[in-house]
C-alpha cells in the first residue's frame, strides 16, 4: 500500500472520530479547484465577463476565487474552427490559467467524430526540433493544432511575459480536454513546463504518440512528486469519472491512453477525497486494457452528453447551478 493511500486512511479514521471537516490532499483539493475553471468555461458567450471572476461570472461557486481575473475570451467557432474558452490570472496563487470548453457546437461535434488518424506535427520551430516519430493524432483534435493554437501560443506567452513569475496550468473537459493536452504539449517542448489537468478527455493519438507525451512531460517524475503527496506542479493529469464513456473513445485499438490517471469511483455526488484512486501512469488501447475502468454497457449513453461525464466534482456541463445531477 502506497504513502499517499496510508495517509488517506488515516484522515478518514480521524474524521470519523472527531466528526471535523478534513482538508483533502493538496493535488486532490487541486483537481476540485481546477473543475471550477472547467465548468466556467461554459460560459463563454453565455453569463461570463472580463474582469474579476467573483463578479463576472453567475455560478455560485465564483465568488469563492477573489483574486481571479478573467482576461480574455476566445471563440474559434465563429470561424468555423475548434476551440473555445478564456485566459485567467489567480493573483494570490500566481498562475495564468488557460481553460479550453469542451464539446458544445455542431462543429466540435463534427471535429468530435473525425476519427481519421494523421502524423502528429508541432508548430513552432523550437518544438520541432522534438519530432514525434511515427505519432499520429485524431485528424479533428487536430486541426486545432494547424489552424488556431498559434493563436493560443501567442496570447499565453505575452500573459507569461508580463506576469514573469507566474506558472501555466492548462484545463480542458472533454474535447476541451485533448485541445488542452494538445497545446500543454506544444509550451512543454518550448520549455514552458505547464500543469495540464483534464477532466473526461478522449484518447488523442496511437501508442508512439503517447510514450512521446509521456517522455516531454516527464511523466515518471510527476507521478514520484504525486507519490510523495505534493501538489501538482506539473505533467499531464486526466480525471476520469466511473462509467463515462469518453476518456475510452475513440474505441479502437490504435488510440492510446496516456498521462496520470486519478479515477473517481463514485457515480453521484459528493466527491471527495476518499473517492479518489490515482491510478497512475496509463498506455495502451481501451480494448485491451487490463485497468480499464469503464462499463461497456455505457459506451452509448441515453443522452448524448451522460451524467457520468459531465460531472466531475460538479456538474462541469452548462452554466447551470453547480451539483445539478
Amino acid at each position: 500500500m502506497s504513502v499517499v493511500s496510508c495517509l488517506s486512511i488515516v484522515l478518514l479514521c480521524l474524521r470519523s472520530v472527531t466528526g471535523a471537516k478534513v482538508t483533502p490532499p493538496p493535488d486532490v483539493e487541486q483537481l476540485i479547484e481546477f473543475a471550477d475553471f472547467a465548468s466556467i468555461a461554459y460560459c463563454v458567450n453565455k453569463n461570463l465577463d472580463t474582469g474579476p471572476l467573483k463578479t463576472s461570472c453567475s455560478k455560485p461557486f465564483c465568488k469563492a476565487h477573489e483574486k481571479v481575473e478573467i482576461v480574455k475570451m476566445f471563440d474559434f467557432n465563429e470561424s468555423r474552427h475548434l476551440g473555445q474558452g478564456f485566459y485567467a490570472l489567480d493573483h494570490e496563487k500566481k498562475r495564468v490559467i488557460l481553460t479550453f470548453r469542451g464539446t458544445s457546437s455542431y462543429i466540435d461535434w463534427l471535429q468530435d467524430f473525425d476519427i481519421v488518424q494523421v502524423p502528429y506535427q508541432t508548430i513552432t520551430p523550437t518544438a520541432k526540433e522534438n519530432k514525434c516519430k511515427d505519432c499520429k493524432v485524431h485528424r479533428g483534435f487536430h486541426k486545432f493544432v494547424t489552424s488556431n493554437c498559434d493563436s493560443i501560443v501567442k496570447d499565453v506567452k505575452q500573459l507569461l511575459v508580463l506576469n514573469p513569475n507566474y506558472d501555466l496550468v492548462i484545463i480542458g473537459h472533454s474535447l476541451g480536454g485533448a485541445l488542452a493536452h494538445l497545446t500543454g504539449l506544444e509550451f512543454q517542448v518550448m520549455g514552458y513546463h505547464p500543469l495540464v489537468v483534464t477532466f473526461g478527455e478522449p484518447m488523442v493519438g496511437n501508442w508512439q504518440f503517447a510514450e512521446f507525451s509521456n517522455s516531454q512531460f516527464q511523466m515518471v517524475n510527476v507521478a514520484d512528486t504525486i507519490s510523495s503527496n505534493s501538489a501538482l506542479t506539473g505533467g499531464h493529469i486526466r480525471v476520469v469519472h466511473i462509467n463515462d464513456p469518453v476518456p475510452h473513445q475513440p474505441l479502437l485499438p490504435s488510440y492510446s491512453y496516456c498521462g496520470y490517471e486519478y479515477f473517481i469511483n463514485k457515480d453521484s455526488f459528493p466527491h471527495g477525497a476518499r473517492n479518489i484512486e490515482r491510478k497512475g501512469i496509463k498506455t495502451g488501447s481501451s480494448l485491451f486494457s487490463s485497468t480499464s475502468t469503464w462499463n461497456p454497457s455505457k459506451l452509448i449513453p441515453e443522452n448524448p452528453i451522460s451524467a457520468a461525464h459531465r460531472n466531475y466534482f460538479r456538474r462541469i456541463t452548462g452554466c447551470l447551478d453547480e451539483y445539478s445531477q
